[in-house]
């Protein structure tokens, strides 16, 4: 919207008698009135007719239409007469004075027909000096006006606009008494002198969003205000208005049973608030508030982002939020520009947020906290340790055995506090008091123990139960969106085998933690409004931990690789493709010397027999069933190191040896076109070894054997 007027104006300089060594004479020029307008800001170098009306309205200049030094000069004389900032530039303000001025005579001191230049007749007398108005009618000398009668008393410099010290300027809108309205001080001072908001966008964003109970600073409108390239502008207020028209008839249309306050934000700073019990009730349902911003600077050219939050009561009725539907929209934007005009900007509002009829503008609904805030406690493993030998000690106690790592994920916007985690530990022992002491929980950056024995909800001295052992008095905070690893820990004692269910150690005995389904349900964890998260929906998922087995005596694998080499197509009737599979491990012994068992045996349904040294089985890749033992297998184990009596391999302990078990896999089924493409997968499923060279070995390693197996290869057999 445009902040200059068009008008037809006189404009009238006066000029009240000086003294220079005595009095002055003064005459009284009249300037004839000129039909033309100006809408644009005229400077140093603006060309055209509308200079050419203001050099025609100043006088004394010719009116060539050029705006030169000597149209300047007399500018910046004009505007020190009407209290202007004399910077020769004619813009918004200059031209609001200009019009206020219609009809006032012109006077000058003798020898001046303008306010430009030096008098003709009195030698140093500035034609500009001792200004001062005059009603119009009234000349210099003058008692009373010539043709209304009033005063010719000089008239006291109010502001432009204004004809007595009452009221405001209708086109500054500045007091004219003089006194100044306190308005919002802008981040800094405003260049330029005609800013104007030159844009309005939506954020799309922020639409149909929804507001729980409780819920604070949620954006519910956002818009992006660009002012043009002609100066900046400082956002006095918005006007917003909210809505409830789309509401149920059951539903409550008192904006105070949803909504605490408001606030509006430039970016990330708040610049306005207000409390919903200063709004405007302009009918049922329908409110309004002019929210005053301080600090809210657009500089020229640019764009900033505003936005409208909201604060919920945290008692909405359910009554009210099952069928609600309220909109949010913008009246007008009020903005000073750097030459104080204030202008109220409608035109610009974007139309989908412009409230013409009932429903108009961006949709927005309210419910219960947990709906709004979405929230979701998600629980699963993250890195936990596979199964595997943890060496002990048969004298001293193991600290720090990590047991279970997992995570917490949470989404939505709610945070959330969880104060009490369940965890259950499982043993193939005699029972988890024999085997540990304590147990540790490390949230996040926060670590807490508990000891076993009477903290277990079942007694942690029988080895059936399955014991829990809740972590309590957490106070711990997740906060929306972030995710939060845990670990769970044990102090273990030093292996004793006592024959005593509550103390009997044995080696080969496990332990593994779990966060279950019944624990999960079991937790105290609560949204940010106190509401316990409910299960299944708000807590999900699970953790388990895998068995961790404890000798101070004992071998640990590790796998290097497996490979299959080429298939070996049959060339002959009724015989079958076959290949070669060959896994490549590492042994490591502990705590002794250890003899692993140089036998290979192929175990038919997976299923080991202890004393039957190194088991591997095959199964039907495609179609997951167990093979039985093949007739057409072949296996052999070997190695560097040193060979032991009765078919055993000597592992030093400290020391580490590799080995190679290679096995050759055939398809030995009917022959016929049914088997003539089969999948083959090989595994391994124990490894033996004793601490003496002993024909069977009496233990039996089957820990992380998980990937000891191959990738599936297909092999046929050629009919007769």
């Amino acid at each position: 919207m445009s902040k200059l007027l068009k008008s037809k104006f006189l404009l009238g300089v006066m000029v009240v008698a000086v003294l220079a060594l005595g009095a002055v004479a003064v005459s009284a020029t009249k300037v004839s009135a000129a039909t033309c307008s100006i809408t644009s800001t005229l400077r140093l170098g603006s060309t055209g007719a509308e200079v050419v009306c203001l050099q025609q309205s100043l006088g004394g200049l010719t009116a060539d239409g050029k705006f030169g030094p000597a149209t300047q000069a007399a500018v910046i004389a004009w505007q020190t007469n009407e209290n202007l900032t004399a910077d020769g530039v004619f813009g918004p303000r200059s031209n609001a004075a200009w019009m206020a001025n219609q009809g006032n005579v012109g006077v000058f001191p003798a020898g001046c027909t303008s306010a430009v230049g030096y008098s003709t007749t009195v030698g140093g007398l500035r034609c500009d000096s001792g200004v001062s108005n005059l009603p119009p009618g009234c000349q210099a000398g003058d008692l009373f006006s010539r043709t209304s009668g009033v005063s010719c008393t000089a008239l006291t410099n109010l502001p432009a606009g204004c004809t007595s010290t009452a009221g405001y300027s209708p086109t500054t809108g500045v007091r004219c008494d003089g006194t100044v309205t306190p308005t919002p001080t802008p981040a800094g001072p405003l260049a330029g002198t005609d800013g104007t908001i030159a844009d309005m966008n939506t954020l799309s964003q922020y639409s149909a969003e929804e507001v729980g109970a409780g819920q604070k600073d949620i954006k519910v409108l956002g818009v992006e205000i660009e002012a043009s390239k002609d100066g900046d502008i400082g956002i006095n207020s918005i006007k917003v208005r909210f809505d409830s028209n789309g509401n149920a008839a059951a539903d409550s249309d008192r904006i105070e049973d949803y909504l605490k306050s408001i606030s509006i934000w430039q970016g990330g700073t708040k610049v306005g608030s207000a409390d919903t019990s200063e709004f405007t009730k302009v009918s049922t349902g329908l409110y309004t508030k002019v929210v005053t911003l301080s600090d809210s600077v657009v500089r020229a050219g640019a764009t900033e982002k505003f936005y409208v939050s909201v604060d919920a009561v945290s008692n909405l009725d359910s009554g009210d939020i099952d069928s609600d539907s309220w909109t949010i929209a913008l009246d007008n934007v009020r903005y000073v520009d750097g030459s104080g005009v204030v202008t109220t900007e409608t035109a610009q509002i974007p139309a989908d947020m412009d409230w013409d009829a009932a429903a108009d503008g961006i949709s927005l609904t309210f419910a219960s906290f947990s709906t709004a805030a979405d929230t979701e406690l998600k629980i699963s493993t993250n890195s936990t340790p596979g199964s595997q030998v943890i060496k002990v000690s048969t004298t001293n106690d193991t600290n720090n055995v990590t047991l279970l790592k997992g995570k917490f994920v949470l989404d939505g916007t709610s945070d959330v506090w969880l104060d009490e985690l369940p965890i259950t530990l499982t043993t193939t022992g005699d029972s988890v008091d024999a085997l540990a002491s304590s147990i540790t929980l490390v949230l996040g950056d926060k670590t807490y123990t508990e000891s076993l024995g009477a903290n277990c909800t079942t007694s942690c001295a029988l080895g059936t139960a399955n014991p829990v052992v809740t972590f309590d008095n957490l106070d711990y905070t997740i906060t929306a969106g972030d995710t939060v690893n845990f670990t769970v820990k044990v102090d273990l004692n030093n292996i004793e085998e006592t024959g005593v269910t509550a103390t009997d150690f044995d080696a080969g005995d496990t332990l593994l933690a779990s966060l279950t389904a019944t624990n999960r349900a079991a937790m105290v964890v609560e949204n940010s409004q106190g509401d316990s998260l409910t299960d299944a929906t708000e807590r999900t998922g699970s953790a388990t931990g895998l068995a961790q087995a404890f000798y101070a005596t004992g071998i640990q694998v590790a796998l290097v690789s497996v490979t299959n080499s080429a298939v070996n197509k049959a060339t002959i009737n009724d015989t079958s493709d076959n290949a070669d599979v060959t896994f490549v491990y590492d042994v490591t012994a502990f705590g002794a010397d250890i003899y692993v068992d140089g036998t290979v045996t192929e175990d038919g349904d997976g299923t080991y027999a202890d004393g039957t040294g190194n088991n591997f089985y095959v199964t039907r890749a495609d179609t997951g069933a167990t093979a039985a033992a093949l007739t057409d297998v072949t296996a052999s184990l070997t190695t560097d190191a040193d060979v032991g009596s009765n078919t055993t391999w000597l592992v030093v302990q400290g020391t580490t040896e590799r080995f190679t078990l290679s096995v050759n896999v055939a398809n030995t089924f009917t022959n016929d076109a049914a088997n003539d493409a089969l999948q083959f997968q090989t595994a391994i499923t124990s490894i033996g070894w004793d601490t003496t060279a002993i024909a069977a070995t009496t233990n039996e390693y089957t820990f992380n054997l998980g990937k000891f197996k191959n990738v599936p290869v297909t092999l046929g057999e050629l009919d007769a």
